[in-house]
C-alpha cells in the first residue's frame, strides 16, 4: 500500500513547492496509503522562538490549522491533527497559592486571576513543541 512520511522537513519548502509536494503526493501514492508531516510547531512560542527561527534553513512556519488545511485541500481525508512533545509541565509557569496568612476574598480573586492568566500564557507560550498532520489518500 505503501506511505509517505516527512519528519521535520515541510518547513523547509517554500509554500508554493509545499503545495506543488503535497499535489504530487496525493496524486502518485495509492488509496488506502498514508501521508504523514511532522514539524515544529509554530503555535507554541517556546518552539518558534527557541528552535525555529535558529535554523536558517527553515522556509516558513505552518500552523497546525495551516498545514491540516493544505493538506486537505490537496484531496486526502480522514485527517488527523496529533499534538506532539509536550512542554515538561514543571518547566512551565507556576500557580500561586494564597498565603495562609491573607486568606481573604480579595486575596482568593486576585490568586485565581493571576493563576488564570498563567495556564494562559503557558498556553501560547509552552505547549506541544511539534505536531504531526495524518491524512489518507481514499
Amino acid at each position: 500500500m505503501g506511505g509517505l512520511i516527512a519528519v521535520q522537513v515541510v518547513e523547509h519548502f517554500q509554500p508554493p513547492y509545499l503545495v506543488r509536494f503535497l499535489d504530487t503526493a496525493y496524486h502518485k501514492l495509492k488509496p488506502g496509503s498514508k501521508i504523514v508531516l511532522e514539524t515544529l510547531n509554530p503555535s507554541c512560542w517556546f518552539a518558534f522562538f527557541e528552535a525555529y527561527i535558529r535554523d536558517i534553513t527553515h522556509a516558513w512556519p505552518l500552523h497546525p490549522e495551516s498545514l491540516k488545511f493544505l493538506v486537505v485541500a490537496s484531496g486526502f481525508q480522514r485527517i488527523e491533527l496529533r499534538l506532539l512533545s509536550p512542554y515538561p509541565a514543571d518547566a512551565k509557569l507556576q500557580h500561586a497559592r494564597v498565603p495562609t496568612e491573607a486568606n481573604t476574598l480579595g486575596m482568593v480573586n486576585l490568586v485565581q486571576a493571576f493563576n488564570e492568566n498563567v495556564d494562559k500564557v503557558n498556553e501560547v507560550m509552552f505547549s506541544y513543541l511539534d505536531y504531526a498532520v495524518v491524512g489518507e489518500r481514499i
